[in-house]
């Protein structure tokens, strides 16, 4: 069954800026009633949400700091959307960071980051306070979650384990604990702030860095968010998809244990 997205509200995090603020433009441009844009940026958070208002000619845009990796603050932002919304459908999981000096921020961010927004969602909020029959999860993972890239081994790290996380939420049990789809989608190469990995890598990393991302064809945010808007419609729960190259969305399937035991020494 088709997930309508219009008159749903839902809550972006990482939404000020980059493939965040182009999902929070898809979303109103498919009728959405309310977003939550979470982002730890307050200047450029609560400027875009004016933009976007004006832009609009509506209120259906509301702001909140969070940092995605202290679960207190994630909760607020639940309840920002259900004080101003009356309930809530969609959580993009989106606020990433690359960093490979600073990794245990990298770590909190992409990964612990997405697994209190799913807990809460999955848990908590989506169980009773969701408009419809279904609720969605989205995180933003990297096809760097399914290579290894020498030059930024904790970003992939990060970018693995939430695909595994996604899989694992998207089983059953946790379908059946709140009727939510969990879905994650892998860019390449994309053209946001992101890409400016500068001094976020370790000096012996440097090149390695810079050549890793220079091999890859880039596309827009734009292109990536429209693509995300039809896997949210349709995409089966626990699904990976990968975007890139300005192509259309097609899904990665992980391999099973019995297809590994030919591979012995």
């Amino acid at each position: 069954m088709k997930f309508e997205i219009q008159d749903k509200v839902a809550i972006v995090t990482g939404g000020a800026s980059g493939i965040g603020h182009c999902i929070v433009e898809a979303l109103i441009e498919r009728g959405i009633k309310g977003v939550v844009i979470a982002d730890i940026n307050e200047e450029l958070g609560r400027k875009v949400t004016k933009e976007l208002n004006n832009k609009c000619g509506s209120t259906k845009i509301v702001f909140h700091k969070t940092d995605v990796s202290k679960k207190e603050d994630f909760e607020r932002v639940f309840e920002s959307a259900i004080k101003n919304f009356k309930h809530i459908d969609i959580l993009f999981n989106n606020a990433g960071v690359f960093n490979e000096i600073n990794w245990e921020k990298c770590l909190n961010t992409n990964l612990k980051g997405v697994i209190n927004g799913s807990l809460l969602a999955v848990e908590k909020y989506f169980k009773n306070h969701k408009i419809g029959n279904e609720a969605v999860i989205i995180n933003t993972c990297s096809v760097a979650g399914l290579m290894a890239l020498p030059g930024m081994p904790i970003y992939c790290a990060s970018k693995a384990a939430i695909i595994k996380l996604t899989e694992c939420f998207g089983q059953a049990h946790y379908y059946n604990l709140s009727k939510t789809k969990v879905i994650a989608i892998c860019p390449g190469k994309t053209e946001t702030p992101m890409l400016d990995i500068g001094n976020l890598v370790r000096p012996d990393q440097q090149s390695l860095g810079e050549s890793t991302v220079e091999c890859f064809d880039g596309q827009s945010p734009d292109f990536l968010a429209n693509e995300a808007m039809s896997l949210v419609q349709q995409a089966p729960t626990g699904s990976i998809w990968i975007i890139e190259e300005a192509k259309p969305a097609y899904r990665y399937i992980s391999a099973d244990k019995d297809s590994f035991k030919k591979n012995t020494l």
